[in-house]
C-alpha cells in the first residue's frame, strides 16, 4: 500500500489511503477497513512491518485525531 504516487491510476488507492480513520484501523487482525473504496467497503491485510508502522503513527497523533494522516494546519 503506497502512500503516495506520482502515477495518475493509482490517484484513487492514494486518496483511499489519505483517508483511512483510526477507527478503520484494527491492528490485532492486522485489518484496515476502506468503507468508501471504488468497488465498494472492504478489508485490507495488512503487514506486520505496516502494523508496527501503524501502532507508532497512531501513538504519535493528538487526542481526539479522526485521521491517520490528516492535513496540516495553515
Amino acid at each position: 500500500m503506497a502512500l503516495y504516487t506520482n502515477c495518475p491510476r493509482h490517484l484513487n488507492e492514494d486518496i483511499e489511503v489519505l483517508s483511512i480513520q483510526v477507527k478503520h484501523v484494527d491492528l490485532a487482525k492486522q485489518i484496515i477497513c476502506i468503507p468508501k473504496a471504488k468497488a465498494g467497503a472492504r478489508e485490507q491485510h495488512i503487514t506486520a512491518r505496516l502494523t508496527d508502522f501503524l501502532e507508532e503513527r497512531m501513538k504519535s497523533l493528538e487526542a481526539g485525531q479522526e485521521f491517520l494522516f490528516p492535513a496540516k494546519k495553515p
